[in-house]
């Protein structure tokens, strides 16, 4: 694609309002944000732009990526540590394949999802799509 066909999609995610940028977010990436701060959604859809266009992270470094986040995970769950930006009972909530899953951050470090207690957002996600994915990523945290 030519330069000025990304700037134009750049420059039209960036004169987006919140609504728009909600439903580019929905069509790009198949699920509903979360998130209602129009900057960071902009961000996200002008990464993921430059990302179609020029190419995106090799395999490999997409799962190195994720080896240091299960890593840091782990290091939070020997500690006791719950995810560093939630306190017990936040929720997070993840649309899959049409159903909203729901996991509660219990109290030192413990997630609970379907009425069971898991000790990794990995876990949960693997239970959900049935293959192995990083939890934080799957979450969108």
């Amino acid at each position: 694609m030519e330069k000025t066909n990304i700037q134009a999609e750049l420059a039209m995610i960036d004169a987006a309002d919140i609504s728009e940028l909600k439903e580019m977010f929905r069509a790009e990436f198949g699920f509903d944000i979360q998130i209602s701060n129009a900057e960071t959604i902009k961000r996200r859809l002008q990464y993921r732009v430059q990302e179609n266009i020029c190419g995106g992270l090799t395999d490999a470094e997409i799962a190195t990526l994720d080896r240091i986040a299960d890593e840091e995970e782990r290091r939070d769950r020997k500690n006791g540590k719950t995810l560093k930006t939630f306190l017990p009972g936040t929720r997070l909530v993840r649309q899959y394949k049409g159903h909203n899953h729901e996991v509660t951050v219990g109290e030192a470090g413990t997630f609970i999802y379907g009425g069971d207690t898991y000790s990794s957002l990995s876990a949960i996600a693997e239970k959900i799509t049935g293959t192995h994915w990083n939890g934080k990523r799957f979450f969108g945290v």
